[in-house]
């Protein structure tokens, strides 16, 4: 009889870096020697410790969200200026629930915590009875399959290996228009990963995106670059779209170059 299938493990060091949370295992060192860093209920403190690619990770400082996730929607809703008190937000690609936590914290009456995976949502977060967990749900179901069981106001999105030129549009059809706050990843909007932390190629490709949708009837009418790294040390931004809206493509490119200045994550800042 076949046996299990095995489980992969890496280091601890570079599980760090290809979640998100440091931009390279130098800056990674530090934290874990220090006793900053927990993987499951055990704090580890050997950067070469084998760890399992699913294991839930906490690094001290940055356990206030199910995920990391939650810090960059936080400052997204704080420079675009949403409240989100008494709403209910489609939140699609929910993984562990770091948009949802921080909707939640926020005063969100209801969130549709959307995901193609299964069981990943924190036990918190799925038994909260504000969050309606709709697991092995493709964006695409929503539009005929498995509609949402309710309107919504709201909708935010940290999808990956899909360009947000594609999800964006499938979004506004499931949601009914709903505004939206996006997590841009580069990689996925055809950036190449030597240039993940690249200022000029990633401003391109914000320029481009933010274009491209404006021709397909989507305003874009914020954008702010990310305070933490994304995963493999890549640099992301945040969105403000609204179907219906135009986009001041000028504008809004020198609001994030301003924005990068003072909010871009600094290489001080990795470890």
């Amino acid at each position: 009889m076949p046996g299990k299938p095995v489980r992969k493990k890496v280091r601890l060091d570079q599980l760090l870096v290809d979640g998100g949370w440091f931009a390279d295992v130098r800056a990674a060192t530090g934290p874990v020697m220090a006793g900053q860093v927990r993987v499951g209920d055990e704090v580890v403190t050997k950067v070469g410790t084998m760890v399992d690619v699913e294991a839930d990770i906490v690094v001290k400082g940055q356990d206030r969200y199910a995920s990391r996730g939650g810090y960059k929607l936080a400052r997204a809703l704080d420079a675009f200026g949403i409240d989100v008190t008494g709403l209910s937000v489609l939140d699609a690609g929910a993984s562990t629930g770091g948009f949802t936590d921080c909707l939640l914290q926020r005063g969100a009456a209801k969130v549709l915590a959307v995901d193609v995976g299964y069981g990943q949502l924190r036990g918190r977060l799925a038994a909260d009875a504000r969050v309606v967990s709709m697991e092995r749900t493709n964006i695409s179901d929503l539009v005929d399959k498995r509609p949402l069981p309710q309107p919504v106001g709201l909708c935010t999105a940290d999808l990956a290996y899909l360009s947000l030129l594609t999800a964006i549009p499938i979004l506004a059809v499931a949601s009914g228009n709903a505004p939206m706050v996006c997590l841009v990843k580069p990689l996925y909007e055809g950036l190449g990963d030597d240039r993940k932390d690249n200022r000029e190629a990633i401003m391109a490709v914000m320029e481009r995106l933010v274009r491209a949708l404006d021709d397909s009837g989507f305003g874009t009418l914020g954008a702010v670059v990310s305070p933490i790294y994304g995963g493999r040390g890549a640099i992301e931004c945040l969105v403000h779209v609204v179907p219906g809206r135009h986009t001041d493509v000028a504008s809004l490119m020198a609001a994030l170059a301003a924005d990068w200045d003072e909010n871009a994550p600094r290489e001080i800042a990795r470890g």
